[in-house]
């Protein structure tokens, strides 16, 4: 049995110390991620690194039955991130 711990957009910018929304906008701005409709999902090229993956739920709508889509951080994925986010993201520290 293959078993792979993931994170959440949100658990992996608790873990980094940073906002969700200031985490999703970084990630979005360097390429990482990309909006699709409602969703913050990976940029192909994270995928194929085994940083990131594509996940879907399904939840029941009265009247669609619409596909949710949302991004996973792999460990691998989590410890690119720390030091990505070391040398990339600006911090009061780096700026003084």
């Amino acid at each position: 049995m293959n078993t792979q711990v993931t994170y959440t957009l949100k658990e992996a910018a608790q873990r980094l110390g940073i906002g969700p929304r200031k985490f999703n906008a970084f990630l979005r701005d360097k390429g990482v991620l990309k909006y699709e409709g409602k969703y913050n999902l990976p940029s192909q090229k994270y995928i194929e690194k085994g940083y990131m993956k594509r996940r879907q739920s399904k939840f029941t709508h009265p009247t669609t039955g619409q596909l949710h889509q949302y991004a996973v951080i792999t460990n691998s994925g989590l410890l690119w991130l720390e030091k990505f986010f070391d040398e990339n993201y600006p911090t009061k520290e780096k700026a003084a």
